[in-house]
């Protein structure tokens, strides 16, 4: 189980098929998604969105009623907990591509 937690609460999160797809939907590959480059507003901008798809996917799997915008899971990250969050993020997209025997 992948987990984040986000100002003092702890969310699962997911990155299965319907969230890979919706990443790809907006960036066109999970490698433009995650990249980190120089413009540190683009870098916050897609972490808040790939972890609100992959926080929303795994509330949608739970059966939760509940849903996260971007806005509310940018309000939950303090400036020095981004590098925490995005070694959470990348560890749910390790885990989701790694296979299992």
């Amino acid at each position: 189980m992948n987990t984040v937690t986000l100002d003092g609460k702890e969310y699962r999160i997911r990155c299965d098929v319907n969230a890979y797809e919706e990443i790809l939907e907006k960036y066109g590959s999970l490698s433009e998604a995650l990249k980190q480059s120089e413009n540190e507003k683009e870098n916050l901008e897609r972490l808040k969105f790939v972890l609100a798809v992959m926080i929303n996917e795994q509330l949608y799997c739970d059966g939760a009623q509940e849903r996260v915008t971007e806005k509310e899971v940018g309000s939950k990250i303090l400036p020095g907990e981004y590098a925490k969050t995005v070694a959470a993020v990348y560890g749910c997209v390790n885990a989701a591509f790694t296979i299992k025997n």
